[in-house]
């Protein structure tokens, strides 16, 4: 099988994509922070990003300050 390759990015293979659901899984990401990320990012079910970005998401809804001020 072929590898995708990028067009906008000279011809070189993309970066390898995964669903949400399988980052989250490969990650030991917790429901309820994958739930926060999805509510933050608008991350779909069956949603494909690379590693780089789901690890920046959930990071970003990691450090969400949750509530108002105190």
């Amino acid at each position: 099988m072929a590898k995708a390759t990028d067009n906008n990015n000279g011809g070189q293979a993309a970066p390898a994509r995964k669903t949400v659901e399988e980052l989250a899984a490969e990650a030991g990401t917790p429901d309820w922070l994958l739930a926060a990320a999805r509510a933050k990012h608008r991350w779909v079910i069956g949603q494909e990003l690379t590693k780089a970005a789901f690890e920046r998401g959930i990071q970003e809804a990691a450090n969400e300050p949750i509530g108002g001020e105190v």
